[in-house]
């Protein structure tokens, strides 16, 4: 061993020796440590413990933590008792918002199929006729010559929609063919319009007896069809002949005074309501009010407006 290594050595022992005599005059002497061996005593040499190989401990195990070394602790004064947090309470909840009340008779406002081409529209329209012919959901198919379905024009931007067949009609097998149809025919010309530029169709494809009015339950059972035809015709204005149509499409109850000569809608397309020929029949003064509805019909189809008097 080299000089240099025995002085270090030296020191190191005097080092020791020193701080174990201190522990012996202070007293320390009399504390264990948790696990290890108590101070030498004065005039014993300090004991070395032999070296403990540490166990390898597996790469994907962890070594255990070491034991906490005890430590004297001073009494502690007494803790308050915690604050417990009282709980606010939780505010009333909100009512919900009332739901908007809507009109009697209101229906779901529903979304048209996609538009057809002519020859196509025809077709369908043609299908729909044939299903109406052949239907039997209410009572009025009992007394029936045929189903009446319509005239006119299946490309007409203008779509009028009657009430129910009557004799004539029944008979015949087309809409306002009767007294009524005749008067419809002079208001057209009138329009400088004829069939060719028109639709015309009725709620109801069946007479009812008597030329009564149809009853809710016949206009539930006949109404698809009169869907079905302004669906594939989608037209630009359809005008409401009276009460039953006006009804049916608007779902509204108010006046025929009220609703005439107001733009209402259907399906976003505009109708206007006004007297049914057969009502200007009975009341020839009315002719002057249906008039002049036609006159906003001719403006909302951008067509000129005649002057003077149907």
């Amino acid at each position: 061993m080299a000089d240099a290594d025995r002085d270090e050595l030296a020191a190191l022992v005097r080092g020791w020796t020193a701080h174990f005599e201190w522990g012996r005059e202070s007293g320390a002497i009399a504390l264990r440590r948790r696990g290890g061996a108590s101070l030498p005593t004065a005039g014993e040499a300090p004991r070395v413990a032999a070296p403990v190989e540490t166990p390898r401990v597996p790469a994907a195990v962890e070594a255990p933590s070491p034991a906490p070394v005890a430590h004297v602790v001073a009494p502690q004064p007494p803790r308050a008792p915690p604050i417990v947090e009282v709980a606010k309470p939780s505010p009333a909840p909100t009512p919900p918002a009332q739901a908007e009340t809507r009109p009697l008779f209101e229906e779901p406002r529903r979304t048209f199929a996609p538009v057809v081409y002519a020859e196509e529209r025809a077709r369908l329209l043609t299908v729909v006729e044939d299903q109406a012919r052949e239907c039997r959901s209410c009572r009025l198919c009992e007394g029936r010559n045929q189903s009446v379905f319509a005239r006119g024009s299946t490309n007409a931007e203008l779509f009028f929609v009657g009430e129910a067949p009557g004799a004539d009609e029944d008979r015949i097998g087309k809409p306002f063919v009767g007294a009524a149809g005749k008067l419809l025919d002079r208001i057209l010309a009138a329009m400088k319009m004829s069939e060719d530029d028109v639709y015309i169709a009725n709620v109801i494809k069946c007479r009812p007896p008597n030329n009564r009015p149809p009853e809710p339950d016949e206009a539930a059972a006949c109404g698809p069809f009169l869907e079905r035809q302004i669906e594939l015709l989608r037209p630009k204005v359809i005008v409401a002949w009276g009460r039953t149509p006006t009804s049916f499409l608007l779902k509204k109850t108010e006046s025929m005074t009220r609703l005439r000569g107001r733009w209402h809608e259907y399906m976003g397309i505009p109708v206007l309501v006004t007297w049914h020929p057969a009502y200007l029949l009975r009341n020839p003064d009315a002719k002057k009010d249906t008039w002049a509805d036609m006159k906003l019909v001719l403006e909302k189809l951008g067509r000129p407006a005649p002057t003077g008097r149907a």
